[in-house]
C-alpha cells in the first residue's frame, strides 16, 4: 500500500528536522492557552 503523507507535513530532506522560532513560539502559546483553559474549566 502506498503511503501518502499529509499535505501539511514538511518533507524531510535530512535525518534530523529543524524547527523555526515561530513554530516554537506557536507551541509555547498553545501549551499556555491549553493550561489556562483547563485551570478555568476545573477551577
Amino acid at each position: 500500500m502506498f503511503y501518502s503523507p499529509h499535505p501539511l507535513f514538511r518533507k524531510r530532506e535530512t535525518e534530523t528536522a529543524t524547527v523555526s522560532y515561530s513554530e516554537l513560539l506557536f507551541d509555547l502559546i498553545y501549551v499556555f492557552w491549553v493550561t489556562c483553559f483547563y485551570i478555568v474549566l476545573l477551577g
